[in-house]
């Protein structure tokens, strides 16, 4: 927004995350399915070379004395099983197109050495507190609801009888949604009810929804939806 002297000011929304128990974190966790390869956030310990020696120790791998990030990772049992101890102590499991780069321990410590994020570079760009006072990012959508009385459109829409619909099942876990006004008796009614009624069941049900969080490495189907009921 301008300011009285022309320079653009930086303007604070309330977030989502402020409006539903949802925190920020479990939205990004959610922006992220099925748009980002990862949807948790890894940052690597600051004892990676020795959690990788513990482990490479645990599981039978003889260090080379010189150094021991040469040691060469064998091509057997030992291999899966100590990459997936590894990964599941470290929250971080080696995806499968990169399995056969795991070659020594000093693939495997350039792996875990990289942090890996779930939001997109402009999310990124948008939460950076080192941007110009002259840019201005804004990261979610304004959307108009009614009930935003305090909002510069007072609650007044400016296409009656349409909007308030989220389409995407992800999104709905996100956005909020409203029921319009479409006949001519509705705007008389001082006490009009904008929630939208939420199909029992369905998967952006709350109670279905948190449900569903516990099993994302799992596809949704019906069969697993009766067996969560």
């Amino acid at each position: 927004m301008l300011s009285a002297t022309g320079i653009l000011r930086r303007i604070s929304f309330p977030s989502f995350a402020s409006t539903y128990s949802t925190t920020m974190e479990e939205m990004d966790e959610i922006r992220a399915r099925s748009l980002l390869k990862h949807t948790y956030v890894y940052n690597p310990p600051d004892e990676l070379d020795n959690i990788i020696v513990n482990a490479a120790k645990h599981h039978g791998l003889e260090l080379d004395p010189s150094d021991w990030k040469i040691t060469e990772i064998p091509l057997d049992n030992r291999k899966s099983k100590f990459l997936l101890d590894l990964g599941r102590s470290l929250k971080h499991l080696v995806p499968n197109s990169k399995l056969h780069k795991m070659k020594s321990l000093r693939d495997l410590f350039e792996f875990y050495e990289q942090p890996v994020n779930n939001i997109t570079k402009y999310a990124e760009l948008a939460r950076n507190e080192k941007l110009p006072q002259n840019l201005a990012i804004m990261e979610q959508p304004r959307r108009f609801h009614p009930n935003d009385k305090t909002a510069l459109h007072g609650g007044v829409t400016g296409n009656p009888g349409e909007g308030g619909t989220v389409y995407s099942i992800r999104n709905k876990r996100i956005y909020r949604e409203f029921k319009p006004k479409k006949e001519w008796f509705d705007y008389d009614d001082q006490n009009f009810d904008y929630d939208v009624t939420l199909s029992k069941g369905m998967p952006w049900d709350p109670e279905i929804a948190n449900k569903m969080d516990s099993y994302t490495n799992i596809r949704f189907t019906k069969e697993y939806l009766r067996k969560m009921r």
